[in-house]
């Protein structure tokens, strides 16, 4: 499928997330004017942090919301995940009563959309929050950033 064709999700580095783990308003362009991927460098983004989503390699239950919706995961399913407006995308194309299978909503263009941005390190708040690459087991923690700087807080 071409790229110009796809659709395209720009969901926010980790690195973008304001000092209270907010979506902030200046996100980094996923994509360019042609459709083609802009790379981390090529982004200025420079962190050892990345997302190791458990949905995608098959550690993680789908969910589904007491509204029909089919989500990636549990976590997805919250009010600050809903208003983003990226994530929504994916929300509203994720009915069960408008597909015939499961499988069908998982191979819509939205859900591969939206696994191609987790594998290029993109995604919403809670693949960052549950699915980061440098969290610690058995410690419930939060990734933010502050003046530009990623910062670990551990939830008590």
């Amino acid at each position: 499928m071409n790229m110009k064709n796809k659709i395209k999700f720009n969901f926010p580095h980790v690195s973008e997330y304001e000092e209270k783990g907010k979506i902030g308003t200046n996100h980094t362009k996923l994509y360019d004017d042609e459709g083609n991927i802009i790379s981390d460098e090529e982004n200025n983004i420079k962190s050892n942090v990345g997302i190791k989503p458990m949905c995608i390699r098959g550690n993680m239950n789908l969910a589904v919301t007491n509204r029909g919706q089919l989500l990636p995961c549990c976590k997805c399913d919250t009010h600050r995940m809903m208003k983003d407006p990226e994530f929504k995308k994916l929300v509203d194309n994720s009915y069960l009563t408008d597909y015939n299978s499961v499988n069908d909503i998982l191979n819509n263009d939205y859900y591969k959309a939206f696994q191609e941005s987790l594998e290029r390190n993109r995604g919403p708040f809670a693949c960052w929050d549950l699915c980061r690459t440098n969290k610690e087991k058995g410690r419930q923690e939060m990734t933010v950033a502050v003046k530009g700087e990623l910062k670990i807080w551990e939830r008590k």
